[in-house]
């Protein structure tokens, strides 16, 4: 590395700030953290500048040992035969790109391996071809893109004309669209000439100051610099204590098992009864809106209610009168003029009838058109309570799955929940065939003064109605003048005009008479219908009874045998545990050299950033 631009040379690597770092690194590796945490090797990268350039890869393999030594090899390409390898180990430069190996030990070295790869340019040029440029970037495709702790490193942005086809080129290779890394690509900026002399954190000022214009900002803040171990070390360890968590305690013995359901099935109704009071303060609720059980089912009920007012009805009776359109242009296959379905109530009064007087009606009659105006309900309401009862599963699956390990789970779901989800279900309709059937099957019967209230509107808007026709056929006669000075009116014309009777035929009379009431008391159950499909099939008898499904209770009650079959650990749970557990144990171990490393003077832990 050049001293000039920034960068470490031999000397600084050998400081004591740089060999505290390197020795936490070397610890960590020899901990196993390599295993869970990426410690990269840095592939550098950048593009030729002031005619100076790596001509062939070179690696730069440093390894602590007890003994010092110096170990350079060429490693040829793949096509290179047996004769060609042999020359090549007398370094002798044909025009091709190899490897070149350094290899350097001893007590004070490093576990650091840095490949600098001879720079990508776009175009040949006096000193290398078009060729070279091509196998340059075959080079870097091939065998160092196949590891995948290796991090591609650009250095020398800012020696990037902006805006030129080199700057598009390096933005495109830092996204990680051409040469592919497992760990993806950084940008570095080096310190320039002037700025050898400048502390870290000039150096760090002067890069984000860089990287904050341009087409740099395009790139994930992530990518700036160098990524952080720290931060992976506490991911994994977060990682591995909720695995731990999730798993509980090793459970062998029957006490162990019960121990460990009764954890879960307090932990699983804490969470239901969350869901269902609609307390969203867990974590677990912000993962995915359909766990927010209270809230899914006021948003089904809402629309079961808008789609009961609507559809709910087998005949939509429209109050035209009989001089207006006929029914073949009346729209929708449910609607049908009031005059035309008086038609077909005269029909049924004239099968019901009983002892009625004329121009009176069979109460009886009223039954059966209710009965046949509200024939949708019964699909409508089994519709809503199967949309919320696999809405109450759903949440229950997640429920169980977040507060139980995957076999846990898996087995109280079987021998526990879903069967206890299939008796609610059982009541849940039998709940609905209580609601419906007194108005499917029974005669109507209500207290509610909406009856009449409905009934009065709907008969004085229809004498509204045949008023307003009387006015107009008034007032286009010759009683009144033409002059609105001269304004005369005969009062007593104009009562009689008014006075004549309304409805002259007495079946038709009665006929009106009762649909007036069916549909004014079809308004009464359908309210009724709603408010008790909510609360007494819904509330009462599945959200309620969701907590109770899996409460400590239902646990104790269990029998040791069934205990066993739920909560006896498989293998893939001690498996998982043990891995679980080493990892924690690796990564724990590592944060303590890490955090020694922070209290380090002047180094701090992003020094291990740069690594």
């Amino acid at each position: 590395m050049n001293p000039a631009d920034g960068s470490a040379n031999g000397a600084q690597l050998q400081s004591k700030e740089y060999r505290d770092l390197l020795d936490v690194v070397d610890r960590l590796r020899n901990q196993g953290l390599s295993r869970y945490v990426d410690l990269p090797q840095i592939i550098v990268c950048g593009d030729h500048q002031d005619n100076l350039c790596t001509r062939f890869a070179t690696e730069l393999i440093l390894r602590r040992a007890p003994v010092a030594g110096i170990d350079i090899s060429i490693s040829p390409g793949s096509d290179r035969t047996e004769d060609e390898q042999a020359t090549l180990e007398a370094f002798t430069y044909t025009g091709t790109l190899e490897t070149l190996d350094l290899g350097l030990s001893g007590p004070s070295q490093p576990h650091l391996t840095l490949v600098d790869l001879p720079g990508l340019f776009l175009a040949g040029n006096k000193d290398q071809s078009e060729q070279d440029a091509a196998l340059i970037e075959k080079l870097a495709k091939s065998d160092f893109a196949l590891q995948q702790r290796t991090l591609g490193l650009i250095t020398k942005p800012d020696t990037l004309d902006q805006g030129s086809d080199s700057e598009q080129f390096y933005i495109q290779l830092a996204q990680n669209k051409d040469v592919h890394f497992g760990l993806g690509w950084h940008v570095l900026r080096n310190r320039t000439y002037a700025e050898r002399n400048d502390s870290a954190a000039a150096r760090d000022a002067a890069e984000a100051d860089f990287f904050s214009n341009g087409v740099w900002t395009s790139l994930k803040p992530s990518q700036l610099g160098l990524p952080s171990v720290l931060e992976d070390v506490t991911e994994g360890i977060d990682e591995c204590r909720a695995t731990l968590q999730q798993l509980g305690t090793p459970r062998v013995t029957s006490a162990e098992q019960r121990r460990h359901l009764l954890k879960v099935s307090a932990r699983w109704s804490e969470m239901a009864r969350a869901a269902i009071d609609g307390t969203y303060t867990d974590s677990f609720f912000h993962e995915a809106a359909d766990r927010r059980l209270r809230a899914v089912m006021q948003k089904t009920l809402a629309a079961f209610a808008k789609e009961m007012h609507l559809k709910g009805h087998a005949k939509n009776i429209i109050h035209y009168s009989d001089e207006e359109d006929s029914d073949d242009d009346m729209p929708g296959p449910h609607v049908i003029r009031r005059s035309t379905y008086i038609d077909e109530v005269k029909m049924l009064m004239v099968d019901s009838r009983g002892r009625e007087l004329p121009g009176t009606y069979n109460p009886l009659i009223v039954a059966e058109l209710f009965r046949k105006q509200c024939k949708p309900w019964h699909g409508m309401v089994r519709s809503v309570l199967e949309s919320t009862f696999h809405a109450a599963s759903r949440t229950t699956e997640s429920i169980l799955q977040h507060a139980a390990d995957e076999e846990t789970a898996t087995a109280l779901l079987s021998i526990v929940v879903a069967p206890a989800m299939e008796v609610i279900r059982a009541g849940l309709w039998s709940e609905a065939d209580k609601i419906l059937k007194p108005h499917i099957l029974g005669h109507p019967i209500t207290y509610n003064h909406y009856l009449t209230d409905n009934v009065q509107k709907a008969q004085a808007q229809r004498l509204r109605l045949k008023l307003e026709e009387q006015l107009k056929s008034f007032s286009n006669t010759s009683e009144l003048s033409s002059s609105p000075m001269n304004y005369k009116l005969d009062m007593l014309k104009l009562f009689d005009k008014l006075t004549v009777r309304m409805e002259p035929d007495m079946d038709t009379c009665s006929c009106s008479m009762a649909i007036d009431m069916m549909e004014a008391y079809y308004k009464v159950a359908l309210e009724t219908v709603i408010d008790s499909v909510s609360t007494l099939a819904v509330e009462r008898c599945l959200l309620q009874k969701l907590p109770g499904i899996l409460n400590p209770e239902v646990v104790c009650e269990l029998p040791d045998d069934i205990v066993s079959r739920i909560a006896a650990e498989g293998p893939e749970s001690v498996a998982k545990r043990e891995q679980a557990t080493e990892k924690l144990a690796v990564l724990e171990e590592a944060m303590v050299e890490l955090r020694r490393l922070g209290t380090l003077g002047g180094q701090g832990t992003e020094g291990v950033t740069a690594v």
